[in-house]
């Protein structure tokens, strides 16, 4: 009986795979750390959305704290911004915002920005600024896809206001003090 032994030389096969495993941590790492960033900046946003401009579809990244996951809901854009519009906005901003919602329009109203931004009241008092981010365009510059953010702002909004009424009653004061400085004059002369 013959026993034939072969010896093969793997250390360069043992070195490409090894290469190849640093190539795949590294990328993986790097997923990671776009992983966290996402995250990091999805928790300013109360929902975000993806929509497929052409073909009026959207696709939910992220609600209510999760954190950039496709959630699974999906469906048809306009229907559910026009949905949103008529059961969570207040009414004196509805008509505004069924032209601003209107995915029709939005190529076109993107053509030569990268997002267009609205502020509303929602029924419940909440305020929330609302955006449209030009996320892809063809190769004749028209957008395709958006990104949409919903941010609430009512802490913001509420400061706002309330500068506004001061500013609004320092003037009310100052214009109250000139109208008596000018009439204390006119008496004196």
């Amino acid at each position: 009986s013959h026993v034939l032994v072969g010896f093969r030389y793997i250390d360069d096969v043992v070195e490409k795979e090894r290469a190849a495993q640093e190539k795949l941590q590294k990328a993986l790492d790097e997923a990671r750390l776009n992983n966290e960033i996402i995250s990091a900046i999805s928790k300013n946003y109360s929902s975000i959305y993806r929509i497929d401009v052409r073909n009026d579809r959207y696709e939910e990244i992220s609600s209510k704290g999760e954190t950039h996951q496709l959630t699974g809901i999906r469906g048809c854009a306009s229907q559910r911004l026009m949905d949103a519009c008529d059961t969570l906005i207040a009414p004196e901003y509805r008509d505004t915002l069924r032209e601003f919602f209107d995915v029709s329009t939005l190529a076109e109203r993107l053509r030569t920005e990268e997002f267009l931004v609205t502020e509303y009241r929602m029924l419940d008092g909440n305020w929330h600024r609302f955006n449209f981010i030009a996320k892809k365009r063809d190769a004749a510059g028209d957008v395709t896809h958006v990104l949409v953010t919903i941010r609430s702002i009512s802490d913001a909004k509420r400061r706002e206001i309330d500068l506004q009424y001061e500013a609004e009653a320092a003037r009310r004061e100052a214009e109250t003090k000139s109208r008596f400085l000018a009439t204390m004059s006119h008496d004196i002369r």
